[in-house]
């Protein structure tokens, strides 16, 4: 029997963020349809994979929290008629601080009680940053005191919690990214991931970028902030265990390390991933084609590919490298060949280079090598 992640794709957004280039619908009426489909997906689904254990369940947007709590405890209910998750080990959710307010600004207890009564055990929170002017740039539909508010709330109910932060917005400072991560350490959140804003294509951040009305902060002071960023964080008990992810310990997220380490997942919704048995393939992004296919009782698969074996090497080399590192072991056990004579002069020259070092039979990168981790996966693998 092998064990499986579950990701779930909850596509709906009440406002699109000017930076997202994910696939978001924002007509909620769509909802109700959506939510039956989803549960026949699974059923189409589980026919493949009976013999397998769900190990993680990850529901991810979009934002699944605009969902009613009762959709949420129903499709969790209907994976546990349908696979075996006896023995899971986490089950996250996506949320935006707003969505736990009601409409007399007060918390939502019962949203907080049906999300631990469906067996949820992690939240992650999209807080992106706190500072209000940095918000109002991002487009996000919340203000720093609503997220401080709900995450001391959820410390009261759950261990595991988990936050989004963004870096490098146009206008920032070194000092006030300190702010965000001064303030996240003040809050004894264990896991943080910090990301890099990135200017996607097709976004209205993009075509603000390119009409001129904000500007893209230096590569020097992106490298400045994910130093202190490294800096603050270890110095408070956290490790950097993928290039954007720091945990304290045991706080580690073990569905995306599924992601990192090569390990089968399978993807559910409108435009979602999957990997399984060396295939990649993802679902429409179309939420009409999505429906009508589900509905015929066809799996909405598109773009399948079957990955040859230099293909599977490099991706196990990026995936790891921007992780906890390349495990000669499992380099062994699933290509038969040994990657330190694979890439002998390659990795001679990296720890020459200062920017990895081995360990045991792992290579890692440093500090350094994470900061140039994709030019070292195009020059080196």
């Amino acid at each position: 029997m092998g064990d499986l992640g579950l990701y779930l794709h909850i596509p709906f957004c009440k406002r699109k963020c000017n930076y997202c280039d994910f696939y978001v619908i924002k007509n909620i009426e769509l909802i109700d349809r959506f939510a039956t489909n989803l549960k026949k997906e699974l059923e189409l689904n589980s026919k493949n994979h009976s013999d397998e254990e769900i190990v993680t369940i990850f529901i991810g947007g979009g934002t699944p929290s605009i969902l009613k709590p009762s959709y949420i405890k129903e499709i969790l209910n209907k994976i546990r008629q349908l696979y075996n998750i006896n023995n899971v080990e986490e089950i996250t959710i996506e949320t935006n601080p707003e969505d736990f307010f009601n409409t007399d600004n007060k918390i939502d207890i019962d949203k907080i009680n049906i999300y631990k009564d469906s067996g949820i055990n992690r939240i992650s929170i999209g807080v992106q940053s706190f500072i209000y002017e940095e918000l109002k740039l991002l487009t996000r539909n919340h203000d720093p005191e609503t997220s401080i508010r709900i995450i001391e709330e959820l410390k009261n109910h759950f261990k595991n919690i988990s936050i989004d932060l963004i870096y490098s917005i146009p206008g920032q400072t070194l000092k006030d990214w300190e702010i965000n991560l001064d303030i996240t350490t003040e809050l004894e959140i264990p896991h943080v991931s910090a990301y890099t804003l990135i200017f996607e294509k097709e976004t209205i951040l993009y075509k603000d970028f390119l009409n001129g009305k904000i500007k893209q902060n230096s590569h020097d002071l992106e490298a400045e902030m994910y130093s202190l960023t490294f800096d603050k964080l270890v110095k408070k008990n956290f490790a950097m265990y993928e290039v954007s992810n720091f945990a304290k310990p045991g706080f580690e997220s073990i569905h995306n390390q599924r992601y990192w380490n090569y390990d089968d997942y399978l993807g559910i919704g409108p435009s979602a991933h999957s990997f399984y048995d060396k295939k990649r393939w993802n679902n429409s992004r179309n939420i009409i084609k999505y429906n009508k296919m589900i509905e015929s009782g066809i799996l909405p698969i598109e773009n399948e590919t079957h990955l040859n074996v230099h293909k599977q090497k490099t991706e196990f080399i990026m995936l790891s490298l921007r992780s906890l590192g390349i495990d000669n072991v499992k380099y062994k056990k699933l290509f038969n060949t040994d990657f330190f004579i694979d890439y002998d002069s390659s990795i001679k020259d990296l720890i020459h280079q200062g920017l990895a070092f081995r360990y045991s039979d792992h290579l890692k990168l440093t500090g350094k090598g994470y900061l140039l981790a994709d030019e070292i996966m195009v020059n080196y693998f």
